[in-house]
């Protein structure tokens, strides 16, 4: 259903698990914290040179040139510059495709 929905969300695969159990307690105290990230996020570290010549080709709207200096794939703002850099092609597709803007593609019927 979730999928259906196009909801974010995640599955953990847990050996030997069931709704009780020896692995019941690591799994709610993993949810928590997922939850408590979610509900106050972990604040972003101070950013260095490179991140900071970045943001500020995104904050000057995103135009060329681009910053000559590689920029960490791990930061936040990489995925800023990854989504300003895919919005044209993503675009594009979703002209031929009206299913590109899902989060999650549509499955075909199964029959059970």
């Amino acid at each position: 259903m979730l999928w259906d929905l196009d909801l974010s969300h995640e599955f953990r695969l847990t050996a030997e698990a069931d709704h009780v159990g020896p692995t019941l307690l690591p799994r709610l105290r993993a949810a928590f914290l997922w939850l408590g990230e979610r509900l106050a996020p972990p604040q972003p570290g101070p950013q260095g040179e490179a991140e900071r010549a970045w943001s500020q080709w995104l904050a000057q709207g995103g135009t060329d040139p681009e910053p000559a200096m590689p920029l960490d794939p791990g930061t936040r703002t990489m995925l800023e510059v990854f989504h300003r850099q895919m919005a044209a092609p993503r675009a594009r597709a979703a002209q031929e495709d009206p299913t590109t803007d899902r989060r999650f593609g549509l499955l075909p019927p199964t029959a059970l």
